[in-house]
């Protein structure tokens, strides 16, 4: 996509608006909602309505009209080759979480703020975020011959969609010197291998989804 200089122009052109929108919402508009309405109301907002509207539609709109333009464009939420990929990630994220949780607290419990809506919630997240990193910006670029530049390309947007949220939070800094981003860097790598093994979007969708899911879940 990006050897054509108008759909390379669109393509970065997108990146730029996603992000600043995406930004500008994080930073002025949620807050509010977070203070006016609360747990799961707000994340159900943020998270499904917003996340639907600002990531997933356009993504669709940009993936069928350019979808000649895509590595995969057959069945993209159905695993064709190598979906097995699934189990094993499934089982190294909850190995991994499950000893962090336990090094961090010396127990391994449900959160007390955990509730039903995390499921639906986080699963609609792990899809959405999925389509836009993986199905449509990942999949517009990556070939055979540049899987490796393409990923961690990729890896560093993902990285960055992540600031807003932190900004907001009022961890920015922390994340950076802990050095903590970097588990967000071998996420999206990790997503973005299961993505090109499976030739789906299902299967990292899935695996974003149980990560994030254990990490709201567990204390």
């Amino acid at each position: 996509m990006l050897k054509d200089k108008k759909t390379a122009e669109i393509y970065y052109m997108y990146i730029l608006a996603f992000f600043a929108v995406w930004a500008a919402l994080t930073l002025l508009i949620f807050p509010a909602i977070d203070n006016s309405l609360g747990l799961p109301w707000s994340d159900l907002i943020e998270d499904g309505l917003f996340k639907t509207v600002i990531w997933t539609i356009p993504a669709f709109v940009l993936m069928k009209k350019y979808r000649d333009k895509l590595s995969i464009s057959d069945g993209l939420f159905h695993p064709k080759k190598s979906w097995w990929i699934l189990i094993p990630g499934l089982i190294g994220v909850t190995i991994y979480l499950l000893i962090v949780k336990y090094r961090s607290s010396h127990t391994i419990a449900l959160a007390e703020d955990f509730t039903l809506w995390l499921i639906p919630i986080y699963l609609f997240v792990g899809f959405n975020e999925e389509i836009v990193f993986r199905g449509w910006l990942l999949n517009s670029v990556i070939r055979e011959e540049n899987k490796v530049p393409a990923i961690a390309a990729n890896a560093v947007l993902f990285l960055l969609i992540h600031f807003p949220t932190w900004i907001q939070g009022g961890t920015l800094m922390e994340h950076l010197t802990s050095g903590s981003f970097l588990i967000i860097v071998m996420l999206s790598v990790v997503f973005s291998i299961c993505f090109t093994h499976s030739k789906s979007v299902t299967v990292p969708a899935l695996m974003h989804f149980w990560w994030d899911f254990l990490i709201m879940a567990l204390k």
